[in-house]
């Protein structure tokens, strides 16, 4: 499948992820992450929504995911059908000195590449043995639930951004005038269908936070949105938010309910999706450098330290 084809199909689903589920579209799409078996790390970008909306689609429970040659490495065979995953690379063009013979390098340019992953549930051990004892599925790690109320790594997390932020108020919000965020007191917040107060605290801290990012003096980004929003910025501004607050809560380990008071926007962002595709590729490219800016904060204050 050609790289248009296959992103006009993956808007398509999230589209009707979002006409069926609402204000639900972003954590039916994102779970618990989606990992690479070798690497251990997430996939980033419009990848986390590719391999996200596959596992959703597929009725997958595993979130690892890896190439053909990475699962027989680790002693599995593969079946089913494969995803496909975006990457995009920087080259320059190599040009030919008709005078010297030389090669020369010309324009950087960005090409785009997909590769073939299967998930963890679509493999099977090689070990005849495992097939002996009935253990030849892939099995991950059991993880354990946490009862802490104070995440003390995420506040450490959002700390070491050096955000302004002030309790007390009746909602949350990002102010760009004033460049602070405000938040409602903890106690504001309660248990949910889909997580406990700790989560909807934190996750409306994190969903905020990449508002924050968008400042002139950081990513600049408000003002900017692409052709599909240019009459509605804000809810452009919005979508992004709402992609890079799933991805920290994934990061981060957190399991929050998406903001009630977005479903206001859903019906904007349905209508511009269809209209053009490439507006998600946008809005999760634009997700991803809220990450990068926000973890390169954390690398920064490591190194003083």
């Amino acid at each position: 499948m050609k790289i248009k084809e296959k992103l006009n199909d993956i808007v398509s689903g999230l589209v009707k992820s979002m006409e069926t589920a609402g204000t639900d579209w972003v954590k039916s799409w994102a779970g618990n992450g989606s990992i690479n078996l070798v690497t251990k790390k997430g996939y980033r970008g419009i990848n986390v929504l590719l391999l996200g909306y596959a596992k959703m689609k597929r009725c997958f429970k595993s979130g690892i995911w890896a190439s053909f040659k990475q699962w027989n490495d680790k002693g599995y065979m593969v079946s089913g059908q494969s995803e496909s995953i975006i990457f995009f690379k920087q080259t320059q063009k190599k040009i030919v000195d008709d005078d010297t013979g030389d090669t020369l390098l010309g324009d950087t340019y960005w090409m785009t590449r997909y590769y073939n992953v299967w998930n963890a549930d679509q493999v099977i051990s090689k070990n005849y043995l495992d097939w002996i004892t009935c253990n030849y599925r892939y099995k991950e790690p059991v993880k354990t639930a946490s009862e802490v109320e104070d995440n003390t790594d995420i506040d450490k997390y959002i700390e070491n951004t050096g955000a302004v932020i002030k309790h007390g108020f009746d909602g949350a919000f990002y102010s760009p005038a004033l460049d602070y965020i405000g938040m409602p007191d903890k106690s504001a917040f309660i248990d949910t269908k889909d997580a406990d107060s700790t989560g909807n605290y934190y996750g409306t801290k994190l969903h905020e936070l990449s508002h924050w990012t968008g400042h002139k003096k950081r990513l600049n980004r408000f003002g900017k949105a692409p052709k599909a929003f240019a009459d509605n910025d804000y809810a452009y501004e919005e979508l992004v938010a709402e992609i890079s607050s799933a991805m920290l809560s994934i990061e981060l380990g957190l399991d929050h309910e998406p903001r009630p008071d977005h479903a206001k926007y859903l019906n904007c962002w349905i209508a511009r999706l269809k209209d053009d595709s490439g507006a998600l590729i946008s809005a999760s490219t634009k997700a991803q450098q809220v990450l990068d800016y926000l973890d390169d904060m954390q690398d920064k204050k490591k190194a003083v330290a």
